[in-house]
């Protein structure tokens, strides 16, 4: 959904993944609760966004195109920032996401989430999403809904093979701030 969708290619090789059917769903409730002109709006920033213009590094998957690369940090960010939610679900997924902004695996295959640029440019689509998802009228189990489905760090479901961010994957000297 919004990618080149992996459901397609694992049907190929004649396995199903609940990962694929968990992401599409998350980024439909994320698309219902958006609204159209909000989704519409980062779908043309994230489209027209090219990691390789912040990083000469290729990334490590050949299964990530720039969008897909671009989705992915995007929705790794709303999900530290909905952390500050405070719900079993969101906090869970929050940590992970915080965790995975700063591995090693994600600057393999995203190198550009070294150059603060890109992140800036991430930042401000995450923040436009989160808006819509934050309406003071939302219900929280909608939120918790969200952050379950997409949380692209539950090794039992990702859809991108990324491990589960460990202590030691954090390195110390990365400064990225991802909090705001």
């Amino acid at each position: 959904v919004l990618t080149k969708d992996p459901v397609a290619h694992t049907l190929v090789r004649g396995k199903r993944m609940l990962c694929n059917d968990m992401w599409g769903l998350g980024m439909v409730g994320l698309s219902m609760v958006c609204g159209f002109k909000q989704m519409e709006k980062v779908k043309v920033a994230l489209r027209r966004l090219y990691p390789t213009d912040f990083s000469p590094e290729r990334s490590a998957s050949k299964r990530m195109d720039s969008t897909t690369q671009n989705w992915l940090v995007v929705i790794l960010i709303l999900l530290r920032r909905l952390e500050d939610v405070g719900t079993p679900a969101t906090m869970d997924a929050g940590k992970s996401a915080r965790a995975a902004l700063k591995s090693g695996w994600l600057r393999r295959h995203v190198p550009a989430v070294t150059s603060r640029q890109y992140l800036d440019e991430c930042k401000r689509s995450a923040s436009d999403l989160l808006e819509s998802v934050l309406k003071p009228s939302r219900s929280l189990a909608i939120i918790d809904a969200l952050a379950y489905a997409l949380d692209v760090t539950d090794t039992a479901r990702n859809a991108l093979g990324m491990p589960w961010p460990s202590e030691d994957d954090d390195d110390d000297d990365d400064s990225q701030d991802f909090e705001s």
